[in-house]
């Protein structure tokens, strides 16, 4: 990607055909923020089995990012619906060898349905109350001509095409609470999983049009579900996945960028023979920036 008016330099370690560095260290952008969620819980307790399917109303959340070379911050709030206290936080630090992605979500508008052996009931909206926080840490094989930063912080400008495997080790801690009548359901924990994946940047003109997909398997987990004030464990590892795949397309114009960018995650807990939640988190961006 030649971007013209636009004051370029190269770094050691990296193929300066492939990546460029702007001369600008800042930038500087406005998000609009697109997101969907669902949460799907299979299990018995008590002998007594159980399925839920719930769906987040959608959101459309405004915020702001700013970035310091490889160092960048934002949040994003919904401004237009009831659910003041939806936010999204993430602090990042985007680099051709490493890269650390972390971000704090919390949503309350779930409803949908759930089936017992006491027969269907409905889940109203604002009854089941969702927290997580993500870790992403990842390391690119070919981060000579492979450039992450190029995509989601924009310290870096790739030039030519060029993929990269990836390995990755992703860590999610999460709390979902659900308050039926007088009773007050959870499903809680961490979980560390270790993997990798696969990531391209193609690049026509001032374009570049990026995707990557980056599953890891869960090999620690210390999930717990609490019903009635009682307490089950239902860790469970090797058999759950964190995967989180992203799209994107970038176009640079000097230091002018807009943008739109996608990503997907979908994170499993619990123990499939007795109690497993699925969660499903799809979120879209509108960027719009300047380098300063």
């Amino acid at each position: 990607m030649i971007v013209k008016g636009q004051n370029l330099s190269t770094l050691k370690n990296i193929d300066s055909s492939f990546i460029a560095v702007p001369s600008e260290k800042w930038a500087l952008k406005t998000i609009t923020e697109c997101s969907q969620a669902t949460i799907e819980t299979d299990g018995f307790f008590k002998d007594n089995s159980f399925h839920s399917e719930l769906s987040a109303k959608p959101k459309l959340k405004e915020g702001v990012f700013v970035s310091y070379k490889r160092l960048s911050a934002g949040f994003a709030v919904d401004l237009f619906g009831k659910e003041k206290d939806a936010v999204t936080f993430s602090v990042n630090s985007y680099g051709n060898r490493f890269s650390i992605e972390s971000g704090y979500i919390s949503e309350n508008s779930f409803s949908g349905f759930s089936e017992s052996g006491l027969g269907p009931s409905s889940v109203s909206s604002g009854s089941v109350r969702h927290r997580s926080l993500n870790l992403d840490v990842c390391y690119f094989l070919n981060f000579r001509q492979f450039s992450f930063p190029a995509v989601f912080n924009q310290s870096k400008l790739q030039k030519q095409s060029a993929g990269s495997w990836i390995v990755a080790a992703s860590y999610k801690w999460s709390k979902t609470i659900a308050n039926q009548a007088a009773d007050e359901s959870s499903i809680r924990g961490h979980s560390v999983g270790i993997g990798g994946g696969y990531g391209y940047n193609w690049v026509t003109g001032r374009w570049l049009i990026h995707f990557s997909l980056i599953p890891t398997l869960v090999v620690y987990d210390n999930s717990a579900f609490e019903a009635n004030g009682e307490k089950e464990d239902v860790r469970c590892r090797l058999t759950n996945m964190i995967a989180t795949g992203n799209y994107a397309v970038i176009y640079n114009k000097g230091k002018f960028l807009i943008g739109i960018t996608i990503t997907l995650h979908n994170c499993t807990l619990g123990n499939p023979d007795h109690i497993r939640t699925e969660y499903l988190r799809m979120r879209g961006n509108v960027v719009v920036g300047v380098r300063l």
